[in-house]
């Protein structure tokens, strides 16, 4: 069970004053996100050289020692991915820097592997469009992970149901703005499974709501963590009658950044077909 900690008024007004902007800026980041790894927060704030990789060493660090920041007990790459690979969430003193109100703060419980992994690979689409939206026309607007993106809706004879998307996005530019649900598949879930999250968004279109809050319904994407689970994703969703598919696209992980900044002429396409 993990223990209750208690951080004093004290202690925060010190750290409000001896943050830099760039541990809030981190913070920020770990706040939308709920998890990330030392690598893509190195990726996001810290300029590419080996200085920086030091830098970026002692200062997550730095955060962990004075509970800004927890470092999780399991890596992501195993032992040979050195300070890039260990894994970070909100420490106690954060969680009260970011809600004042809040009187008690708690460890977070190392997820396992699997969760671990999948929680990394949403961080790490968030990483690849901020950095592909960090110069050029398009802009990163919204990027909401779980539960934020959650969506409550009524299904058929009014029983509530919930939507529970892995991330939803919005990107921008001076003319427009594209939407995207985000479902980020491991490899390890069965066809059946990946059909059965489909019908739940073909739900939540045929309800309306989404419409009707705002003006349009996001295309889905299904993000894959290579080529071969991208086709198995494919022919698992052809399943689907096809009428629905104008709902779904699927990418490659490495690749899906670049599959949502480039989608807009295929967004807009999706708009006048399901608005």
């Amino acid at each position: 069970m993990s223990r209750r900690h208690y951080v004093t008024t004290k202690g925060l007004e010190y750290l409000r004053a001896t943050l830099r902007q760039r541990d809030w800026a981190i913070l920020g980041d770990i706040e939308r996100l709920g998890i990330m790894s030392g690598s893509q927060l190195r990726i996001l704030h810290y300029t590419p050289n080996g200085l920086s990789r030091r830098q970026a060493r002692m200062d997550l660090q730095r955060l962990v020692g004075i509970e800004v920041l927890q470092r999780l007990g399991r890596r992501i790459g195993g032992e040979h991915s050195g300070s890039d690979g260990y894994c970070y969430a909100i420490g106690l003193a954060g969680q009260r820097l970011l809600d004042p109100e809040r009187h008690r703060s708690w460890r977070i419980p190392t997820p396992g592997p699997s969760l671990l992994r999948h929680a990394t690979a949403v961080s790490e689409l968030y990483v690849d469009l901020r950095s592909a939206t960090s110069s050029g026309p398009m802009r990163l607007a919204d990027f909401a992970s779980e539960p934020a993106c959650w969506r409550r809706y009524f299904g058929p004879g009014g029983s509530p149901q919930w939507l529970k998307p892995d991330a939803y996005v919005a990107v921008e530019s001076d003319d427009y703005e594209d939407r995207y649900f985000v479902e980020t598949d491991c490899g390890t879930e069965a066809p059946v499974r990946i059909v059965a999250k489909a019908r739940g968004y073909i739900s939540y279109w045929q309800s309306g709501r989404e419409q009707s809050d705002e003006d349009v319904f996001p295309l889905v994407v299904f993000t894959a963590p290579n080529d071969k689970r991208r086709g198995q994703l494919i022919d698992a969703l052809a399943h689907l009658p096809a009428e629905h598919w104008q709902l779904f696209t699927v990418a490659a992980a490495d690749r899906a950044a670049d599959a949502i900044l480039a989608g807009s002429l295929l967004e807009r396409a999706h708009r006048e077909a399901v608005s």
